[in-house]
């Protein structure tokens, strides 16, 4: 059977106070504890200026397979990028092939970092010299941090989701390693259970979805109970059996079953080999099992044990290893609407992700689940995670079925559905933010804006009294101003909830983020709406500008580019803070009118 992961609660991470304490959430994970050690930075090899200067204390928690996978516990003075980075490249040295770190300044936030060594190639090579990781040329290998902040007091659901999959499960210490790898990878994942890009609404899949009387009562609520059996015994020694294993050999002894348990016929398109690239071909086409199977369901394009999904892989893949998954569900979704598929699974068997012609952006909108975890989850856990992959991937999701939509009898699929209502919903919040940002927000930024200018004498205190023609001269910086101020928040709200911008890096970029900012602003407006209102007055100044100040930094960070907070430079006009006083241009104009003139917090 496979290995359940060990139950965690807020309390088992709120705990994590101290030296002991993790020690003992090591254990509770299954890791050995036994030999716990506390070393020296200069008997460990630590001997630059910045480590000697920044660690407090280093102590091996757990060890495995004589030291294949240890764990250790670093206190420093203070957790920033470029110690944690000096860090890594000090244990790319020692004789750990797989070391998993904790570091902390105060036991108030645990960065859990996992040292990825990774095969270089020579344009890696360049990135990590910039970034000042580690490439060791000679056997072109490179070492990177993976890093997981938690915050002791509030460990969000993703958290803990990811520190279940740090539970001690497999046969040795490598096997080990890739899961603690893949638990870094769901770490980035939208939701506690799935990862939906974009593909429907995460508003009707957190809250709508689960009012509907067929997600509280499903259809077939024993072929679930069924089918998560018979996975769970398929997938039990699945990492073992297919990592480093040919496709075919995947295709045919788990993901051929595991389409059978999920109610499909797969029909093979091809056996093996390199895909036929001049007229491409999905690996199957999928049909209902029960029926004539006259009329096809969807497309699968199944690849080896845990390749990458969303890019080239030669590592895991020697069949189709310059393919992007992403880019071919593209193709074949463009040629095969027109014949009635309109749904794609892609697979590594390990993931699986859903794609859609209806999608906005076919390559990069799709909803994702991990099956390995999920049916790896402790049973409190375990049916609610398994819900969110059967309904979404069972045969009877993509088969249609006469509902009313709007007066009408019609014949979509549950997932056709899902995706129309989620595009309904959008709509009226869209018509709702719309009509907010423009008759709300936009005159309360300009309110803003126009109260700092009297009270810091850049407007005329008559300025009621003032001409139409005059009035509108005044002020019509102030409303190029406030548009530009708009839009860039909107800017970075879209490219923070996207992931356009690093805002998961908690030690770089959040602590200069918005979202760092609106997460602020909401704690000292407190839960209760009532008295939100005198809670932010007591908390903010009539004339600070604090706020302002500090947004004004982010501005510059995208605008100019920041290697510390790992932004870009962004290459437009939108954000520009620093224009040439000769520049002419309306971009400038704003600038200079958003350097000089603030808004009060």
């Amino acid at each position: 059977m496979l290995k359940a992961d060990y139950e965690l609660s807020r309390e088992d991470v709120q705990d994590l106070a101290g030296r002991d304490a993790l020690a003992a959430f090591f254990a509770k994970l299954g890791y050995d504890t036994n030999e716990r050690l506390v070393q020296h930075s200069a008997a460990m090899g630590f001997t630059s200026d910045l480590l000697k200067s920044s660690i407090v204390h280093i102590e091996r928690l757990a060890s495995e397979d004589g030291g294949l996978l240890e764990v250790y516990l670093l206190e420093l003075k203070s957790v920033t990028v470029s110690v944690t980075q000096a860090i890594v490249r000090a244990f790319r040295n020692l004789n750990v092939q797989h070391p998993l770190l904790v570091l902390t300044d105060d036991y108030q936030r645990l960065d859990f970092v996992l040292v990825e060594r990774y095969a270089a190639s020579p344009g890696d090579k360049k990135e990590a010299g910039m970034a000042g990781l580690a490439v060791v040329s000679t056997r072109q290998v490179g070492v990177r941090p993976r890093v997981l902040t938690i915050n002791r007091h509030n460990p969000g659901d993703v958290a803990l989701r990811v520190l279940r999959r740090f539970s001690y499960t497999e046969g040795d210490s490598f096997a080990q390693y890739d899961k603690l790898l893949s638990a870094y990878e769901v770490a980035d994942w939208s939701e506690p259970f799935f990862n939906n890009r974009a593909l429907f609404s995460d508003h009707y899949l957190m809250q709508r979805l689960p009012e509907s009387q067929e997600w509280k009562n499903p259809p077939g609520a024993s072929a679930m109970t069924g089918a998560f059996h018979a996975l769970r015994d398929l997938y039990a020694d699945a990492r073992e059996s297919f990592n480093n294993q040919p496709g075919a050999v995947a295709r045919a002894k788990l993901l051929e079953p595991a389409l059978a348990m999920l109610g499909f016929t797969a029909q093979p398109v091809r056996a093996s080999g390199q895909r036929n690239h001049t007229e491409i071909e999905p690996d199957y086409r999928l049909y209902a099992r029960s029926g004539d199977g006259s009329s096809m369901l969807a497309l699968c394009l199944a690849y080896p044990w845990g390749r990458y999904l969303d890019g080239k892989d030669d590592q895991r893949d020697s069949e189709t290893s310059d393919e992007n998954p992403g880019a071919v569900v593209v193709s074949l979704l463009d040629r095969a609407g027109a014949d009635g598929a309109n749904w794609a699974i892609v697979t590594n068997g390990k993931t699986w992700r859903l794609y859609s012609v209806k999608a906005h952006s076919r390559a990069t909108n799709y909803y994702e689940i991990d099956l390995e975890e999920t049916l790896a989850q402790p049973p409190t856990h375990r049916e609610l995670a398994f819900r969110c992959f059967w309904f979404f991937f069972r045969a009877a999701a993509f088969q249609p079925v006469e509902r009313a939509n709007d007066g009408e009898a019609r014949q979509p699929c549950f997932l056709d559905t899902l995706v129309s209502e989620s595009e309904r919903y959008a709509r009226e919040l869209g018509e709702r933010l719309k009509e907010r940002v423009f008759f709300e927000i936009f005159p309360h930024f300009a309110e803003g804006f126009t109260r700092f200018a009297r009270h810091q004498g850049l407007l005329p205190a008559n300025l009621e009294n003032l001409s139409d023609d005059e009035r509108h001269h005044l002020l019509e910086p102030y409303f190029s101003g406030t548009l530009t101020f708009l839009y860039r928040l909107l800017f970075l709200l879209y490219a923070e909830s996207r992931d356009l911008l690093p805002v998961r890096e908690a030690r770089g970029y959040y602590e200069k983020s918005l979202e760092k900012l609106k997460h602020e602003i909401a704690s000292k407006a407190g839960s209760i709406e009532d008295e939100a209102p005198a809670k932010l007055c007591a908390a903010y100044g009539e004339n600070s500008t604090v706020l302002y100040d500090r947004l004004q930094e982010l501005f510059s960070a995208v605008d100019r580019g920041d290697a510390l907070l790992n932004v870009p430079v962004y290459n437009g006009g939108l954000f520009i803070t620093q224009p040439d006083p000769d520049d002419p241009s309306p971009e400038a104009a704003v600038a200079r009118f958003l350097a000089t003139c603030k808004i009060p917090d």
